[in-house]
């Protein structure tokens, strides 16, 4: 056997080593001692009625439930403790801790995940310790009941991708550190009680806050926001998501959304107090597959855009609609705005719209006929100044066409064009030779004046006998 054979078998034999190593590691993964305590102290601080802790009692905690180890280096890198109901199929059961989120997480200085949602917290602030985890990539402590401010310290989680704050009580501003989370990809705060303007995220005055170029998502729904949206956002151009409905947002309705944010896929706006027209910049939004623009103050017509904004290049596929026309929109809502004019007859032909509603707008003439707009109920349409057609009960009455009437010329007919010509050129002719006689013969026109003067006096006399 030559030498090349041994070395290739050893090589072999060393990458199954490896390789059970890895598909087997978790066996034989033994957790850090000082991570281990860190661990039980943070159980110490819980309240567990429902004993989601309960497996926390062996000495291998990389085996406990909702821990997970890097193989590698048997460091903790995760831990899913969230509440909520065990089974999707079952609703009667819903566990939950509460207590207090003890500083020994500190002590898993590996710890890239952390999810502790649906628990409860009982309006606790969130600990400003967890914003010293640098490692943290994921973090979810939604629906907790939490209160207070977000820590500025977060602004510290470098490497934090996801950040879901969202169904909580936390209030004040949102803090513009949250703008040196330059790999963050996901942010939800929604559904809190946040005043104030929504920070520029992405802007470069102050440098401190960096700027969120890999920003996904960014749904700030139903908090108190105010002003308007901060034109920094334009430079999250990866933006996929963008929900700030239910606020109290102002101003004009940014144009730049449609020409810098060409990936939304998801956009609602509702519920605020935008004014102005619906720019043409929408039209860009090739992506869009939920549009919500309602109870806003929108004024003016619906768009219309280009057929070159809509064509599919890999579908070859042309749309010709509104500005929300593209292949993909299955959500369409522009209710409670003042939009005018009509509804462009090419919405029609968006095959996947499933939901639409243009109601308590000013719109007026025919609902265009087509299947799709047809099958919407009457309630999408009800409310505007003066639309009709199905599925309405309003019938559109057209106007009567105006016919052409032709008349036609009797050539035996006592007025006609011959017998009328023929009458002018006579009495021309006629006038011509008493006119010019009066002129030329002395006799003629003296006795022409004569005759004048005695008719007057005739008129006079009569008229003063008869008074």
């Amino acid at each position: 056997m030559s030498m090349k054979n041994p070395v290739r078998l050893g090589f072999m034999m060393f990458m199954v080593c490896v390789v059970s190593q890895v598909v087997h590691g978790e066996q034989k993964i033994r957790c850090i001692p000082e991570e281990r305590e860190a661990l039980l102290q943070f159980k110490a601080a819980i309240v567990d009625h429902f004993g989601m802790l309960s497996s926390w009692t062996t000495p291998h905690c990389c085996q406990w439930e909702g821990i997970r180890c890097t193989n590698l280096t048997d460091h903790i890198i995760g831990l899913h403790l969230p509440g909520g109901f065990p089974d999707e199929y079952v609703y009667y059961e819903y566990k939950y801790m509460s207590g207090e989120i003890h500083k020994s997480l500190m002590e898993l200085p590996q710890l890239q995940y952390l999810n502790l949602s649906f628990n409860y917290f009982r309006y606790q602030g969130i600990p400003e310790f967890l914003g010293s985890l640098k490692n943290l990539k994921y973090l979810d402590l939604s629906s907790c009941s939490f209160g207070g401010e977000i820590p500025s310290q977060f602004g510290s989680l470098s490497h934090l991708k996801y950040l879901n704050l969202a169904s909580n009580s936390l209030n004040g501003s949102i803090p513009h550190q949250l703008g040196n989370l330059s790999q963050l990809e996901c942010l939800d705060l929604s559904y809190n009680y946040f005043e104030g303007n929504i920070p520029s995220f992405s802007g470069k005055i102050p440098i401190s806050m960096g700027s969120l170029f890999d920003l996904q998502a960014l749904l700030l729904r139903n908090n108190n926001l105010t002003s308007g949206i901060p034109l920094s956002l334009r430079s999250c151009t990866k933006l996929i998501m963008l929900d700030m409905a239910e606020n109290k947002l102002s101003g004009i309705f940014p144009a730049w959304i449609g020409s810098s944010l060409k990936k939304l896929q998801f956009l609602s706006l509702r519920s605020n107090n935008l004014y102005g027209t619906l720019p043409i910049q929408i039209c860009y939004l090739r992506n869009i597959q939920l549009l919500d623009l309602s109870i806003n103050y929108l004024f003016g017509k619906i768009p219309k855009c280009s057929k070159q904004m809509f064509m599919n290049e890999e579908l070859s596929l042309l749309k010709s609609i509104d500005f929300s026309s593209n292949y993909l929109l299955e959500f369409l809502d522009l209710s409670r705005n003042q939009l005018v004019g009509s509804i462009p007859t090419s919405l029609a032909q968006i095959n996947r719209l499933t939901m639409l509603d243009l109601s308590h707008n000013y719109l007026t003439g025919e609902i265009p006929i087509g299947t799709q707009l047809q099958s919407f109920n009457a309630s999408s349409y009800e409310n505007n100044l003066d639309l009709c057609g199905l599925p309405l009960e309003k019938l559109c009455i057209k106007p009567a066409q105006d016919k052409n009437v032709i008349i036609h010329h009797d050539e035996y007919s006592f007025l006609n064009n011959d017998f009328l010509i023929s009458m002018t050129f006579g009495f021309v002719i006629s006038f011509s030779i008493v006119f010019f006689s009066i002129l030329f013969e002395r006799s003629w026109r003296h006795a022409y004046f004569k005759f004048l003067n005695k008719l007057a006096d005739d008129i006079c006399v009569k008229v003063a006998v008869f008074r």
